[in-house]
């Protein structure tokens, strides 16, 4: 692809899982990313490490990044970056797999709608599709709740309604929590799940160290797994067998 074709478009470029020998990005997702000069990213460190491990041919100190994270948000600085840069081609990266799931690239790509701009999504992995698929869990219908509320009654209304709708509505429930948080979680899930409620874990997706599991809570409880500080993807469901 050349960088004429580029004019114009917002591309949405995926990332690695894990580590990037085991993760698969599409030919033309790698081919985009070294076209281009200009990014939206969530943290600038780990958008530079990615494109140098698919050796983008232009030297690190000709890219321009902006940063678009809880710290930097959609602002004026951000729409002028936008709109300066857009007719050479913008890169969206996400962090780690797809753009726009549980980060904040979502507000990119509906400020290029706003500007009449095209949005051309490129193939890459999604931890949280692959977290279903090893769930065993209802595929046809799922909902993702991204990240649980902080505040602990918060979360425990959240977590009963998830075993809820997937009682009432086989509707697999799918969510996720920082590393550091995921153990003090798992042992809620443990503390306020039904005994019988189907818990669902896909832990460090990609890597040498990646586990899937599924099993009813009371198991979890007799055969926790350490979670702290690792990269998970949880799923309340019920396998139907």
């Amino acid at each position: 692809m050349t960088t004429t074709q580029n004019k114009g478009k917002l591309f949405l470029i995926p990332n690695f899982l894990g580590v990037p020998k085991n993760s698969v990005l599409s030919a033309e997702s790698i081919a985009v990313a070294k076209t281009l000069k200009y990014f939206i990213v969530e943290k600038e460190k780990t958008a530079r490490k990615f494109l140098k491990t698919i050796e983008h041919p232009h030297p690190q100190s000709m890219l321009v990044f902006f940063e678009l994270n809880k710290h930097k948000r959609h602002d004026q600085s951000f729409r002028e970056f936008f709109d300066q840069n857009i007719l050479h081609g913008i890169g969206l990266i996400s962090e780690a797999g797809m753009p726009c799931l549980a980060d904040p690239g979502n507000l990119v790509v509906a400020y290029a709608h706003k500007r009449g701009k095209l949005v051309h999504p490129l193939v890459g992995p999604s931890s949280i599709l692959l977290a279903l698929i090893s769930s065993g869990f209802n595929g046809q219908n799922f909902s993702f709740r991204g990240y649980l509320p902080i505040d602990k009654s918060l979360r425990k209304r959240a977590i009963l309604d998830m075993e809820k709708r997937v009682v009432k509505q086989n509707e697999t429930q799918i969510f996720m929590e920082t590393p550091y948080r995921n153990q003090g979680l798992l042992e809620e899930l443990i503390q306020w799940l039904s005994p019988q409620t189907c818990l669902h874990i896909s832990c460090d997706i990609h890597m040498e160290s990646q586990e899937n599991h599924s099993q009813p809570m009371i198991h979890w409880k007799d055969n926790p797994i350490v979670l702290h500080k690792r990269l998970a993807v949880f799923c309340l469901g019920n396998p139907k067998i």
